[in-house]
């Protein structure tokens, strides 16, 4: 199950963010077309978007990603809420080359220059935003870089991939972080289990929350939420009929003379509707009723 699991440690004043995501990216992936490659930068991207979404206060709060990058797959804009939906995609889908590959070098899928924008918002108001540059292009780092100057929270990051044979499985991320009056000497250590790659391991593994303490040496770590993510959007066949009704008599009648009826596509979960052709004419009808 896709979840994101927040901890803490309220002795170290320490806490931590999990996140793993396997059915959603795949989901999205089969939905928007991607090949190999760009699955699993809509991974990496989901899970940076459901790692800093971790505070959103309602269900409906967004927290909008996109990473930039003069890579071979464009660019990543997902988005994870409140409420644990995920949605997005990549800019480009399918990549000559890379799709061959098992392990695609970073380099060539993220590239080498980019930027981290984060947009955090409610139907209607944008909330707050964030950029930092990036060189070269790297979601762990991007996130890192991310909490320590924007939030300016002091953070440890790791998001990795993780893969059975040529098949990706999930992708995962956990962020630590120290709390105002937080033990600087206890997060310190921990700091170091990531640098020295513990972390990456205990990610691929698929672990536990109960070998998350011990691996970051935190007895009394506890966990305060448990939230599923799932693929959702506001997208709705409702909505799309509402969208054809603000065509122009004109526009809808090219639509009705096309005689098959109309298939949208969302930009954001690539959900495909179908407005059929009585639903064409009744629009069409209504628009002339209404001149």
């Amino acid at each position: 199950m896709d979840q994101l699991v927040k901890g803490l440690s309220a002795e170290k004043h320490i806490r931590t963010v999990l996140v793993t995501i396997g059915e959603s990216a795949a989901e999205l992936a089969r939905r928007h077309g991607n090949g190999r490659a760009s699955h699993r930068a809509l991974a990496e991207g989901l899970v940076a978007a459901a790692l800093l979404s971790a505070d959103a206060g309602r269900p409906e709060e967004a927290l909008l990603v996109r990473l930039e990058c003069d890579g071979a797959v464009g660019g990543v804009q997902v988005e994870a809420t409140g409420g644990g939906w995920l949605r997005g995609y990549t800019m480009r889908k399918r990549i000559a080359g890379l799709d061959r590959v098992a392990d695609p070098p970073a380099d060539r899928l993220w590239g080498r220059r980019g930027a981290l924008g984060v947009v955090l918002s409610v139907p209607g108001q944008v909330l707050a935003t964030g950029r930092v540059e990036l060189a070269p292009v790297e979601v762990r780092t991007a996130l890192a870089r991310y909490y320590n100057s924007s939030i300016q929270v002091p953070t440890g990051v790791e998001v990795t991939l993780v893969s059975r044979g040529r098949r990706l499985v999930a992708a995962a991320g956990l962020a630590i972080q120290r709390m105002p009056d937080g033990d600087v000497a206890a997060f310190v250590g921990i700091l170091e289990s990531f640098q020295e790659g513990r972390v990456r391991s205990f990610l691929e593994a698929g672990a536990d929350e109960a070998a998350l303490a011990e691996l970051l040496g935190l007895p009394d770590l506890e966990t305060t939420e448990r939230r599923p993510l799932v693929v959702g959007c506001r997208c709705s066949g409702e909505r799309v009929v509402e969208a054809m009704a603000a065509l122009s008599a004109g526009e809808l009648a090219e639509a009705v003379a096309a005689g098959n009826g109309q298939e949208v596509h969302c930009h954001m979960c690539g959900q495909r509707y179908s407005v059929k052709r009585e639903q064409l004419d009744e629009l069409l009808r209504l628009k002339l009723q209404s001149q």
